[in-house]
């Protein structure tokens, strides 16, 4: 990743980051820190125009679960009542979601139960 791209998504994103890694541990700024150099160290790794584009192939009613769910981190409960479908309808559709984002990326799927 060049350098300007990765210092304009540090300035659009870290705050933000910082403020949901707050949830999980007791040193945010440096789990922040490490994803950054994550990121701009795995040449091989998904940028965001990438993952952008994948993530609009999708049809609305798969990629609505898959944001609520991934980035979200709703239940599928939760995701059942914002969308008016059943969890299990939910599922069945965050699974196919998952399952056409790999396949766009081209990304093995991951053993039964993973996802």
């Amino acid at each position: 990743m060049e350098p300007d791209a990765l210092g304009s998504l540090i300035d659009r994103h870290a705050a933000a980051l910082t403020l949901y890694a707050r949830q999980f541990c007791a040193c945010p700024e440096d789990v922040v820190q490490t994803a950054w150099f994550t990121v701009s160290d795995d040449p091989a790794g998904l940028d965001a125009t990438t993952a952008a584009e994948a993530l609009a192939t999708p049809p609305l009613e798969l990629r609505e679960i898959l944001v609520a769910r991934l980035w979200g981190n709703l239940t599928f409960e939760d995701i059942a009542a914002t969308v008016g479908a059943s969890a299990a309808t939910c599922h069945r559709r965050y699974t196919e979601g998952l399952t056409q984002l790999r396949a766009r990326l081209g990304v093995k799927p991951e053993p039964e139960g993973k996802s």
